[in-house]
């Protein structure tokens, strides 16, 4: 029997376990590529055992996950959305469930960087970016990656949070066919940023990098992610959209994401284009796995693990980059075993700092820092998936 919320209606939406389980497998999509990025120079993609370039190639691009998280935040935040929540509400609650992990992994930073010199400490600029969060907001600038480099798809969420209420105000208004229409329609949106930009901008736009800049890291790019999310949920609710069994679902995604392997050698020019093109595999499994939470049929990452592994990858995206970085120069990279055996512990010790983190800090803060429960949309309401 189906748990489908009638659409608009008050009554608090089934949690979809399913999209929980998957954000762990987006974040170990990036702390795979950090992995390989730590362990180049020990663990060459070429010239060097197999494993590194296995290593290389099937992870290099791992970058998509933020692709996955960014739709998943979207569709989360509208499937439990109710019409009674206000906004207010809604960014004070955002504001408890990202702030308090980010700011602590800011100081983490700040203190590796003091300790260990040997990155000079970043400018008051870039700190002040960093406290609120909209590093990204300023397309050509070198402050995104200065602080915790993956904290700049914050930067891009918080951008996402403000405009949320307003965005699903008016796409709850739409018709069914409406949606379908914009829903395919938003997969073309960074082209149309681009286009746009070299209309109002020509000079910056030939200057090396800024258009990829431009359309990797600049929050009104990405946002076309974020509401197809938004518009996902609203056709799942409305019944209007099925998707496909998960077990087809899956081979669809993987083999999507094995056919950026070719784009690789030219990565900081090519990742635009490689996570725009996962966006439409990553929505058809976002909705298949929501209709089989539904309807009860076939999930792999529904089980209590999967879940587990979920509600702790915030933490796990967050401070990964620290663990990775500091394993991956004390290990041996020498044959393809080693390879193998460096890549398991990483990210059981990430994993196992994530849980703690997850544990110590995220779930006592979001408590101390939600509004009372008289003001939340419903109690007990599900996390949107939220990714730095």
């Amino acid at each position: 029997m189906s748990k489908r919320p009638l659409s608009g209606s008050s009554q608090p939406s089934p949690w979809l376990q399913s999209l929980t389980g998957l954000r762990w497998w987006a974040a170990l999509l990036v702390l795979g590529q950090h992995i390989a990025l730590a362990s180049s120079e020990s663990c060459p993609p070429e010239g060097g055992p197999v494993g590194c370039t296995v290593l290389s190639q099937g992870f290099m691009h791992g970058f998509v996950g933020v692709t996955c998280f960014f739709v998943i935040s979207g569709f989360v935040l509208a499937w439990s959305a109710t019409p009674e929540a206000s906004a207010p509400g809604f960014w004070r609650r955002r504001f408890a469930k990202i702030y308090p992990l980010l700011l602590l992994s800011n100081v983490v930073d700040l203190l590796i960087t003091w300790f260990t010199g040997n990155q000079p400490m970043p400018s008051a600029g870039t700190m002040i970016a960093n406290l609120f969060v909209v590093q990204a907001w300023l397309p050509g600038s070198d402050l995104p990656l200065q602080m915790n480099q993956v904290t700049w798809s914050l930067s891009c969420e918080v951008f996402f949070y403000l405009c949320f209420p307003f965005i699903f105000a008016w796409l709850s208004r739409l018709t069914t066919r409406a949606l379908k229409i914009l829903t395919v329609g938003l997969v073309f949106w960074p082209g149309l940023i681009y286009f746009g930009a070299t209309l109002v901008a020509p000079s910056a736009m030939q200057e090396p990098g800024f258009g990829s800049q431009l359309l990797y890291f600049f929050p009104l790019t990405r946002i076309s992610e974020f509401a197809i999310g938004i518009t996902a949920a609203l056709l799942v609710k409305r019944a209007a959209w099925r998707g496909i069994p998960v077990a087809a679902a899956i081979p669809v995604v993987v083999l999507a994401y094995l056919g950026g392997i070719p784009l690789l050698p030219e990565l900081s020019e090519n990742a635009p284009i490689l996570g725009a093109a996962m966006v439409p595999v990553f929505v058809l499994l976002i909705v298949s796995l929501a209709n089989a939470d539904l309807t009860g049929s076939f999930s792999p990452m529904r089980d209590k693990v999967s879940v587990l592994l979920g509600n702790s990858s915030y933490a796990l995206y967050l401070f990964h980059l620290f663990v990775a970085q500091s394993l991956s120069s004390s290990l041996g990279w020498g044959n393809s075993w080693q390879i193998l055996s460096n890549v398991v512990t990483i990210v059981v010790f990430c994993t196992l700092v994530a849980w703690l983190l997850y544990q110590l800090v995220e779930r006592p803060m979001q408590r101390l820092l939600s509004p009372p429960p008289r003001q939340r949309s419903r109690p007990g309401e599900p996390v949107a998936a939220t990714v730095a």
